[in-house]
């Protein structure tokens, strides 16, 4: 055999030599040929970048294997736990924290998650945290609560909750990522407390109690670009575009981003309530609106009765009836009225002449039932309407009882009469009245008088028309739907044929024909994005939703930009759809998304305008910057006046904030709101509370479109007087800190929390191209 290889040697050696010269020359032809063939059969988008970093690419594949790994694995978690629980005949708790789950609908935020932990993993492994064999099994021990599952139990545990195509070597790679990520973000937030140490809570107490006073000087940014006649050249231009290409604008302005958001272009039809109640009255004829009328008459409905008078049918303390005098006579005999609780305005002495009569049911016995009946009556008969005293009372009669003998009984009968008559004249006072009964009788209420119908036509018209009419713009949207609808399936059936070319692509509806039609106005938005659709007004309107709060549905009011902006993947292009404006103008509305476009990276020559807006926004703000300066200087310089009256400065412009503390607690804790100043933020509170009194300091609103040159004209406490008092009254007293201090420590924490991030993008120089 051997002496056969010998033998043939050369020719072996030729053969052997050009089949390997074959196989790796002509291998990566064969691989060209094959890629080429099979990107044929491919979406090129899943060969989409969508993120870059300072290590390489992320694209649509690999992110969307990294959504199917992330999500296997947390099913596969899930099943640990429920095998745990059930070896243990119950709920087991874990020794470390489970991996946290992705939950959100939107795609671009789970995009953005993943991207985010990859990006994290990866700065763990270059910080030099190594993911191991060994930490995965030691995870997975300590998650199954010392269940003590072999690999073939996982294996297992794995087959039963995942597909087939997901295996354990997948899921432990994915467990690696996860892990490096936990473990770079707990070493990155380690120093960011989530609750504020003593010193902290000190810092921030003074910050939600301690005020201030000052006078500002508003110096409007906007107003500065007019001064910017100058344009940006070329080379400027490329550079902010590179600079700010890959992100979204900030809401300041402060750095440049010209990434373009989803934007929607959306048509509607309008059904105007006013429009269609008009056309309902306009119905009606004078019989049927005459008929209504009285009917209303009839109901005494509110819509034709006058209004009631403010004193009518009612009585009023120190208001007199009609017809008697609201001035009350000082008391004779130059004598003070005795106060006494109750009292609003002590009676007049009654008149001597009526004395005797008044007196006369005082002869009768038994004579204990006269102060009784005295004491029970709280309002005069002598036409003034008043809260009297009892003490008052007897103290009047006392002084009319010396003056004057009292009657023989014969007399007695005589009181009736002049009761009579001072019922009849409206004065007087008799307590000649058996117990229990009024003194006086209320006046009977006027009747209110019915409004001519030429007054109120046009009111009991829309009363009239206004059901009508709801039901006429239901009718036509509804009907005005029908034909979008169908327009819409058929473009449906259209873009599943598998011939699909323009020749059969359906034709555009005749929108101003139905709008004719139905009675609607036809509507049409530009192609705008969430800001932008949120001010039209279609997209402002607002329905209740449920929406998850505290783990429970609550109905809010959500405006229809967020709710179709939030739903963007899920939009389909003419799909009808219907809302009412009820909390406005009563419209209905019939609208649908005619075009829509995900986010994009414009090019140089799209964002060119965008570009050189924001360059001109920035020369603005250095001018606006630049005056504040000179302002500030000539404060500085006044000896210790107020801004108002320091020369140069213009005193109109200069506004008194009154006093203010740094954040507000009312409700939840946020920034002041001092007046005069808008947006008011971290810088300008700087600005107010670290400044020395009379001296000034310069600091931008939120939206840096104001400078504020800043005066402290009164001063807050020294630091120690509110430690002081924070230890004292608060944190020894109720063994507690506030919460206006832990939400104003939050505010602090996730604006670290967002530094930090920021830190993260740009040490592993992170661009999001598409999301």
């Amino acid at each position: 055999m051997l002496a056969w290889f010998r033998r043939h040697a050369k020719v072996l050696m030729v053969v052997l030599g050009s089949a390997a010269m074959a196989i790796f020359g002509l291998g990566p032809v064969f691989d060209t040929l094959s890629n080429g063939r099979r990107s044929e059969n491919q979406n090129p988008d899943e060969y989409k970048v969508i993120a870059t970093w300072k290590g390489g690419e992320i694209d649509r594949l690999q992110l969307d294997s990294m959504r199917v790994d992330h999500y296997q694995t947390v099913a596969f978690l899930d099943g640990v736990r429920q095998a745990t629980e059930k070896k243990f005949g119950g709920e087991r708790r874990p020794f470390v924290m489970p991996i946290s789950p992705i939950n959100s609908n939107r795609p671009e935020v789970v995009d953005g998650e993943l991207i985010s932990r990859y990006i994290f993993a990866q700065l763990a492994a270059e910080e030099g945290v190594v993911a191991s064999d060994g930490m995965v099994d030691d995870y997975l021990r300590e998650l199954s609560a010392g269940a003590d599952f072999s690999r073939q139990d996982f294996e297992a545990i794995n087959n039963q909750v995942n597909s087939k195509y997901s295996t354990m070597s997948r899921i432990r790679e994915r467990l690696k990522i996860e892990l490096l990520a936990n473990q770079m973000l707990l070493f990155g937030t380690l120093g960011i407390s989530g609750a504020p140490n003593v010193t902290e809570a000190v810092q921030l107490f003074s910050r939600t109690t301690d005020q201030v006073e000052c006078e500002v000087l508003p110096i409007d940014v906007n107003k500065m670009e007019s001064q910017i006649t100058d344009k940006p050249d070329g080379a400027v231009l490329k550079a902010l575009y590179e600079e700010g290409k890959y992100d979204f604008p900030t809401a300041n302005g402060e750095k440049p981003g010209f990434k373009m958001g989803p934007r929607l272009r959306v048509q509607y039809f309008v059904a105007d309530f006013q429009s269609f109640l008009q056309k309902e009255m306009n119905k009606l004829s004078d019989e049927e609106v005459q008929k209504e009328y009285e009917r209303l008459v009839a109901a005494k409905d509110e819509m034709v009765l006058e209004p009631l008078p403010v004193d009518d049918g009612s009585i009023q303390l120190n208001s007199p009836p009609p017809g008697a005098s609201d001035v009350t006579p000082p008391p004779t005999g130059g004598e003070e009225m005795k106060d006494a609780p109750g009292d609003v305005t002590p009676p007049p002495e009654a008149p001597k002449a009526e004395a005797p009569k008044a007196e006369a049911p005082k002869a009768e016995a038994p004579k204990a039932e006269a102060p009784k009946a005295e004491k029970q009556s709280s309002l005069t008969t002598a036409g003034d309407y008043q809260f009297v005293s009892t003490s008052v009372q007897e103290e009047s009669k006392s002084k009319v009882d010396p003056q004057e003998p009292a009657e023989p009984k014969a007399e007695a009968p005589k009181a009736e009469a002049p009761k009579a008559e001072a019922t009849d004249a409206g004065e007087g006072e008799s307590t000649q009245e058996p117990a229990g009964e009024t003194a006086t009788q209320e006046p009977a209420p006027k009747e209110r008088s019915i409004k001519p119908l030429k007054d109120i036509k046009e009111e009991v018209k829309r009363s009239m028309c206004e059901e009508p009419a709801l039901e006429a713009m239901t009718k036509a949207i509804s009907d005005a739907s029908v034909s979008v609808q169908a327009h819409y399936e058929e473009r449906l059936r259209w873009e599943f044929e598998q011939d699909q070319n323009s020749e059969n692509e359906p034709v555009s509806m005749d929108l101003d024909s139905i709008a004719k039609q139905y009675g609607l106005v036809k509507k049409e938005t530009g192609l705008l994005d969430f800001t932008e659709f949120s001010a039209d007004a279609l997209g402002s309107i607002r329905v209740f939703q449920n929406r998850m709060v505290q783990g429970r549905p609550s109905p809010q009011l959500i405006p229809l930009s967020q709710i179709l902006f939030s739903n963007f993947n899920g939009l389909n292009d003419y799909e009808p759809n219907t809302i009412d404006d009820n909390w406005n103008t009563r419209n209905s509305y019939l609208y649908w998304v005619a075009q829509k476009v995900d986010t994009k990276i414009p090019s140089l020559e799209e964002a060119e305008g965008e570009v050189a807006k924001y360059w001109k926004k920035q020369q603005a703000f250095k001018l606006a910057m630049e005056d504040a300066a000179k302002y500030q200087a000539k404060v500085n310089d006044g000896g210790g006046k107020l801004m108002s009256l320091v020369e140069g400065v213009p005193a109109a412009n200069v506004i008194k904030t009154g006093a203010f503390t740094w954040f507000s607690s009312f409700g939840s804790t946020r920034y002041s709101s001092p007046v005069g100043v808008t947006g008011a933020g971290e810088k300008f509170m700087e600005a107010a509370f670290n400044t020395d009194q009379f001296k000034a300091g310069v600091a931008e609103n939120e939206s840096r479109d104001t400078i504020y040159v800043v005066q402290p004209v009164v001063e807050g406490k020294e630091i120690d007087i509110v430690g002081e008092d924070f230890l004292t009254n608060q944190l020894f007293k109720f063994k507690r800190i506030p919460d206006e201090v832990q939400q104003a420590s939050q505010i602090y924490r996730r604006d670290a929390l967002m530094d930090w991030y920021e830190e993260v993008n740009d040490r592993m120089q992170v661009k999001i191209l598409d999301r």
